[in-house]
């Protein structure tokens, strides 16, 4: 009688010894699993910094605000497993990156009257989009003072036919490679220059103008999106000549387009300084414009820099019109001497 009932009473102990030893392994592998993805979002965001070495590291910048993500949601899952050196790592990590983005939802925009303002907006309208009437009825509420659109193709031009209409000033340069380009003017404009950065002949154009009895120069560009390393340094060419261009130019400075380039790259800051410029978006927040049709998955590819002398009333993105980017609104005036 006591050997039937002392046998179940120890394979339950066995059971229990089991149980334990296979929680603890799941356990384990939790850990380490959790501290591979843990190496992989530090090892992520830490190339994003390197952007400057190689054209793949520069790539990891644009996903910055994921990067940022990952850590938080991370951090959380430490506490959970109660690896809390490592929640202490990840703490400063997320902190490192908070602090890049504090100035751009710190700053209080200027306060600049319609009468005082100018409106540039900037749209690559995708060559192969055909949402033409979305461009349109964009541009008619926008009510832009100059507009560059992008990718500028042939059937483009031919959509867009009444367009020019509503501007005293047109210049355009058709192409079916993606990087056309058109620019249309609603003020004066003294001069038209045609820049080309490399043996591809990409075009951009630099407006001369009269702003407040203030000389004021307006680059609209496209870069070389930097797919391989010829490609980016031609990009990086491209960022180094514009900005050595307008520090020689007087007065005040845009640059204004798709730049192909996160403002989270070393290479953007790099063009900034270059240009003795700023990020339009400081006090706007950060405003991803590509990819368009995917808003959670969106990254900032589209910019508008402007030099110090100019104070940003507004700075937005504008609705979908068909294209992978969103438009770029900006709205300056001169700030006080």
């Amino acid at each position: 009688m006591n050997w039937g009932r002392e046998k179940p009473i120890k394979l339950k102990v066995r059971y229990r010894r089991s149980s334990q030893v296979q929680n603890a392994a799941r356990l384990s592998l939790g850990i380490i699993t959790y501290r591979v993805f843990v190496a992989l979002a530090c090892f992520t965001l830490a190339c994003g910094y390197l952007g400057r070495q190689h054209w793949v590291l520069d790539l990891f910048s644009h996903f910055r605000m994921y990067n940022l993500l990952a850590l938080i949601l991370l951090a959380i899952s430490g506490v959970w497993l109660k690896q809390y050196r490592t929640v202490v790592l990840l703490g400063a990590c997320s902190l490192l990156v908070l602090c890049t983005l504090i100035p751009y939802y710190r700053d209080a925009p200027a306060a600049c009257d319609q009468v005082s303002s100018l409106r540039v907006i900037s749209i690559n309208v995708l060559s192969e989009n055909t949402e033409y009437q979305k461009v349109i009825d964009f541009v008619n509420e926008a009510n832009p003072d100059i507009l560059f659109l992008l990718e500028y193709s042939a059937a483009w031009d031919q959509g867009l036919i009444d367009l020019p209409n509503q501007f005293i000033y047109h210049k355009k340069e058709i192409r079916e490679d993606n990087f056309g380009i058109a620019v249309y003017s609603k003020i004066p404009i003294d001069s038209l220059t045609t820049l080309s950065f490399s043996r591809y002949d990409v075009p951009s154009y630099m407006l001369s103008l009269n702003f407040k009895n203030t000389p004021l120069t307006i680059v609209g560009t496209h870069a070389i999106p930097p797919l391989h390393s010829y490609l980016f340094r031609l990009r990086t060419t491209q960022f180094v000549k514009i900005g050595h261009m307008l520090k020689q130019r007087p007065g005040e400075h845009i640059v204004i387009g798709d730049f192909n380039c996160s403002g989270f790259s070393p290479n953007f800051h790099d063009f900034l300084a270059d240009g003795h410029l700023r990020d339009s978006r400081l006090g706007f927040g950060i405003q991803p414009s590509w990819f368009a049709r995917t808003p959670l998955l969106r990254i900032d590819l589209d910019h508008a820099l402007v030099s110090p002398g100019l104070e940003v009333s507004r700075r937005a993105t504008g609705p979908r019109v068909g294209s992978d980017h969103l438009p770029v609104i900006l709205d300056v005036c001169l700030g006080r001497q």
